[in-house]
């Protein structure tokens, strides 16, 4: 859902939803836990079962644009985030992520990232025209900009060898997402959020060298992985995040392992045209995780 501030009509309902989706968040993340014995139980009668923990960090570069009044006949602009309004080009995402294999061919996961939150300030250099009001060259504003995004996912390993894996990936996915512009010497403010559970589907690879490099008393093999995410609704909001990367994977004599990945990512989402709103983000950059399954 695309509003404007204090204008929807559904501000209850998207409250309710968010608090709705927190505590099945927290459910999902309890049961995963405390399943763990089952867990267990089921790694000892399958190969390749695991539970593991990992931690990203995602470095990039942002665009986008906003704007009200987009229907035909209307003269609402498309404004930048960065040149209009002034937000930050660099953006810094940290993630985390629990998996676990309880069968063989089957992963689970539950993740999500801390919270973002950016601001910047922008003297306009051209006219921005909202909702019957344009704001001239000159005006002073501040910008905010908010990130969250959590969600849970099971994956499913058509492939799965001791040196390659890959398959179907399904995913539920919570994003809110937040921008507010504020002219400072007027005081009016205009805003943009999503508030969304977002049904994605995707597939996913990873691979690894033949011979094994002997580091004694493990071994440390490398590989290329990738995963694409993208959201089945894409007519309402289009969601896209797509990896792609090397990995190393050391493996310890007592059977636990570390795997890091570096690569490129890419991400994004928008509405186009939803009452009139235009809303367009996207961010790429390097990303680097590090898992220890156990």
């Amino acid at each position: 859902m695309i509003h404007s501030d204090g204008k929807s009509l559904k501000k209850n309902t998207r409250y309710v939803r968010v608090i709705i989706v927190n505590t099945l968040f927290v459910f999902a993340t309890t049961i995963l836990t405390a399943c763990f014995p089952l867990f267990a139980a089921a790694f000892d009668s399958e190969s390749d079962g695991y539970l593991a923990l990992s931690g990203e960090e995602f470095v990039s570069y942002m665009s986008g644009r906003m704007g009200f009044a987009r229907q035909p006949g209307l003269d609402g602009t498309l404004n930048d985030f960065r040149r209009d309004l002034g937000l930050p080009k660099n953006n810094q995402t940290i993630r985390l992520e629990m998996y676990a294999r309880p069968l063989e061919h089957h992963m689970l996961r539950i993740y999500g990232t801390i919270p973002e939150a950016y601001t910047g300030k922008r003297i306009l250099k051209r006219e921005l025209i909202f909702q019957n009001q344009t704001l001239p060259i000159g005006t002073d504003v501040r910008s905010d900009m908010h990130i969250t995004h959590f969600g849970f996912g099971y994956d499913l390993d058509l492939l799965l060898g001791n040196r390659y894996q890959g398959g179907a990936n399904a995913d539920i996915r919570f994003l809110r997402y937040f921008v507010k512009l504020e002219a400072l010497n007027s005081g009016s403010e205009h805003v943009m959020s999503l508030d969304e559970v977002v049904p994605c589907l995707g597939g996913h690879f990873k691979s690894l060298t033949r011979p094994t490099l002997s580091l004694w008393p493990a071994g440390f093999a490398i590989g290329i992985c990738g995963r694409l995410t993208y959201g089945i609704n894409p007519n309402y909001l289009n969601l896209y995040e797509l990896k792609l990367g090397i990995n190393g994977t050391v493996v310890a004599p007592f059977g636990g392992a570390i795997d890091l990945k570096v690569g490129y990512q890419v991400e994004g989402w928008s509405q186009i045209n939803v009452a009139g709103r235009d809303l367009e983000f996207k961010r790429e950059g390097v990303f680097i995780s590090l898992a220890a399954a156990f």
